[in-house]
């Protein structure tokens, strides 16, 4: 009998019981040392399906929030995790055969584990499945709260995974298979029902907020961040992506604490693909 595996399976669910009725079961065989389901505030009563079924399985349970926020369950999860590993799985990727033993021979403490999108252009479910190491995930202060929006949360973390040094590395499409899920059940516990119009908010904040991480040489706080991310939902909707974004800071200048204040102007006549960890000229 072959020993179990180093890690723990992190998922979340809100609105998907169905699904994860399917795969929690496939999830639990997978010799995985622990799963951790967190449970946000679910109206399909999977608290109860899970006490009742499951009671091998962590649990963590959200009440105090009427959405959705991905990176803030996924963030829980990692709290209550006791593994050297974490792979952070959708309620609706079924993993396949061959999984434990790809998972046993590969980890390397230097590297992140994450299907790329060119691997599998057509299978975008599965691109948010991520392995680190619990090292990775602590260093990099997880997943970024102030996105609240579907999309831009699972590359965001990637991309903060790339700057502490962590190298990306291949994870087989074929382990892992996406239940069928319609675009519009992805966005039904969030502010902006769109995809795509969602999907435009994640780009921009992520491509401004590199920008001044590059200048400042540090990430903004969360009160900051949640101010640009706010900045650019109200920005792309109202079709107005021209206005500044005022931020101030407070830093120490020859140990003389003072206030700077900077005043972004940012003339966007497209949406990258990917943000860029590179100043522009503002």
């Amino acid at each position: 009998m072959k020993s179990e595996l180093n890690l723990t399976l992190i998922t979340t669910c809100k609105g998907r019981l169905h699904d994860l009725q399917k795969t929690l079961p496939i999830m639990i065989a997978s010799a995985a040392r622990e799963i951790v389901v967190v449970d946000y505030g679910c109206p399909q009563g999977t608290k109860d399906w899970l006490k009742d079924g499951f009671p091998e399985v962590k649990r963590v349970y959200v009440d105090d929030d009427p959405g959705f926020n991905l990176g803030r369950a996924r963030n829980l999860g990692a709290e209550v995790a006791t593994s050297d590993w974490l792979c952070f799985i959708d309620a609706d990727i079924v993993l396949q055969p061959g999984w434990a033993e790809w998972v046993r021979n590969t980890l390397q403490p230097d590297c992140y584990y994450r299907v790329h999108q060119d691997a599998a252009p057509d299978r975008d479910g599965i691109w948010g499945t991520v392995i680190c190491s619990r090292e990775a995930f602590m260093r990099t202060g997880g997943y970024d709260v102030a996105i609240t929006g579907y999309g831009g949360d699972d590359t965001d973390y990637y991309e903060r995974l790339g700057v502490e040094g962590y190298r990306e590395s291949p994870l087989p499409p074929q382990l892992l298979q996406c239940i069928d899920t319609p675009h519009e059940a992805k966005t039904t516990f969030t502010q902006v029902k769109d995809t795509q119009q969602s999907l435009k908010i994640g780009h921009l904040y992520r491509y401004i907020k590199y920008n001044i991480h590059a200048v400042l040489g540090r990430e903004l706080n969360l009160p900051q961040r949640q101010r640009l991310y706010k900045y650019c939902r109200d920005a792309v909707l109202n079709n107005d992506i021209q206005k500044p974004f005022d931020l101030e800071l407070r830093t120490n200048m020859h140990q003389h604490r003072a206030i700077v204040t900077c005043k972004l102007q940012y003339t966007i006549t497209a949406m990258p693909d990917r943000p860029s960890p590179n100043p522009v000229d503002n």
